[in-house]
């Protein structure tokens, strides 16, 4: 079974390699003046609308005024239907979530990473399973923990969609493993209540590329990061005064 849910993704599975430049950038629709013009009653109430909600300091379910600007990085999200998603990229970021359908969290958690640990005869190294865009294994953003190893090689991974599920590929041609990451979400036909449940699964492979026993004292192992947005942001912030600290002592 697990064969064919393989050959079924490989059919028909987007793909997409971690270093992937998109050549087509995305552009928002910009309606003629014609269409604009039939229009303007429509935008009147949504405007009146959306400023009654804020100013009852409520977030307005749809607001036409404030469009999210788009971006290429989404991919399928962890969750049910109608239950609750959290949103992951095809390059490995968490962002974009929700529990009440209609209100959106645009936001990327940079502690929510999954990072591999290898040991092997007594060395230690680790990497975030996120690709370095910088080329000089920097942090993706200023808001990443700068003490942390970005320096994962793009190409040398690959992310596959299929909804209700992903995969994604990591290999390590140095140390002869391949690491793979299964991504599933309870959406089962003709079982809507199990299918809303706000849950989901990584299932983790790690593969012997070498096709013999590792020496002696050697393992390896892939350890994810799982806290909630919420105490991700008090741990980044954490982790932020604790990098500040470290350097006005080596000053």
């Amino acid at each position: 079974k697990e064969g064919e849910e393989e050959d079924e993704e490989e059919l028909y599975g987007w793909s997409v390699p971690l270093d992937h430049v998109f050549s087509r950038k995305p552009k928002p629709y910009k309606p003629r003046a014609g269409i604009t013009v039939g229009l303007l009653p429509l935008a009147w109430r949504f405007w009146r609308h959306t400023s009654k909600q804020k100013s009852a300091g409520r977030v307005p379910w749809m607001d036409p005024f404030n469009p999210l600007q788009l971006s290429q990085t989404h991919g399928v999200a962890l969750g049910g239907i109608g239950g609750g998603t959290v949103g992951r990229g095809w390059r490995g970021e968490f962002g974009r979530w929700h529990i009440q359908p209609g209100i959106y969290t645009y936001d990327v958690v940079w502690v929510d990473q999954f990072i591999v640990r290898f040991e092997w005869n007594g060395r230690v190294s680790q990497v975030v399973l996120f690709p370095d865009a910088t080329g000089h294994a920097r942090p993706p953003t200023p808001g990443a923990p700068a003490s942390w190893n970005w320096a994962f090689p793009g190409h040398q991974a690959t992310y596959r969609a299929l909804y209700p599920r992903a995969w994604s590929v990591y290999d390590f041609p140095d140390e002869g493993v391949r690491l793979v990451c299964r991504q599933v979400s309870p959406v089962v036909p003709h079982e809507y209540s199990s299918s809303s449940w706000p849950v989901g699964l990584f299932v983790w492979e790690v593969i012997d590329l070498r096709g013999g026993a590792p020496s002696a004292g050697a393992s390896t192992a892939a350890a994810p990061s799982a806290t909630s947005p919420g105490a991700s942001r008090r741990r980044a912030k954490s982790l932020r005064r604790r990098e500040k600290r470290g350097q006005a002592e080596q000053r």
